[in-house]
């Protein structure tokens, strides 16, 4: 009910926080996202929705509760009563339901299994989908535990390249690195046939002079490397508790595709993937 008050504008009315959406289905690599998700949305002060995405040919009541219960006892194990916890039973196709909830999401979490009947390396359908067509930043969280017992302790990691997604890329990282009181790594990989050293250099003391700006606690390191971006960044990413990219690079791919370099690093790296937007798409 609207007051008086109200009417009159005297009153401010809060804005509803974003939800840290995750999708569930019972595996274990959405149980990892729903226990990372968790996390997260603590760091954030923001409230959780899970996720269940039912195909309409199937019932799966019974089913669906069972898995949105147990997802919700992992993000209480997880964080407690940090968080308020919102269940969705959802029907339809998962890349079409679940790209519709990134409309009102501060971020969509995903699992992803890395294996299975495409292979390890390969984006399954509804990976890719997400990826290709989500209205906000997507975590892609991998099933299984990390090998390293101080993993909170690494960097979070980034790749710069001068695209308006990698700057978007990079802000979202330094706002990472600031909530989980860690330090960031950025790296440029050299393509000496775009901008060469000299300028690669120019680019990325430009790119992160706002952002070092607008976050002073942040302990940040750079560098320039050579070879492929993808595989740099793949090999580097077992060091760093989170990698950020941007969803496409400078190649100018159409505002819904996925770069090749971001598809490559979700499909292979092993800790979680925070995939930034610089456009949202259209809808379909």
């Amino acid at each position: 009910m609207t007051t008086a008050a109200q009417k009159r504008g005297n009153v401010k009315l809060e804005k509803t926080p974003r939800p840290v959406v995750v999708a569930v289905d019972g595996s274990a690599a959405s149980t990892a996202a729903a226990a990372w998700a968790a996390v997260d949305a603590a760091l954030r002060h923001l409230p959780v929705t899970l996720a269940y995405v039912a195909p309409r040919w199937r019932g799966g009541g019974r089913e669906a509760q069972t898995i949105l219960s147990d997802a919700e006892a992992v993000v209480r194990t997880a964080v407690g009563d940090e968080v308020s916890v919102e269940t969705r039973r959802l029907r339809g196709r998962p890349v079409a339901a679940l790209t519709k909830l990134t409309l009102e999401a501060d971020r969509l979490v995903i699992g992803f299994r890395g294996t299975g009947v495409l292979g390890p390396g390969l984006l399954g359908p509804v990976t890719e989908g997400v990826l290709h067509h989500a209205r906000c930043p997507v975590a892609v969280v991998h099933a299984g535990p990390r090998d390293d017992p101080n993993v909170n302790r690494l960097p979070v990691l980034v790749g710069v390249d001068g695209s308006a997604s990698s700057a978007v890329a990079l802000a979202l990282a330094f706002e990472e690195a600031r909530l989980r009181a860690t330090s960031l790594v950025a790296i440029h990989v050299v393509d000496d046939g775009a901008l060469g050293p000299a300028r690669s250099t120019n680019m990325l003391q430009a790119a992160l002079e706002p952002c070092l700006r607008d976050n002073p606690g942040v302990e940040a390191h750079s560098s320039l490397v050579s070879g492929d971006p993808s595989t740099e960044l793949i090999n580097r990413a077992g060091s760093a508790q989170l990698v950020v990219i941007g969803n496409r690079g400078r190649g100018g791919l159409a505002r819904t595709m996925l770069g090749s370099v971001s598809s490559a690093v979700v499909a292979w790296v092993d800790a979680p993937v925070l995939v930034a937007r610089d456009v949202v798409p259209a809808p379909e």
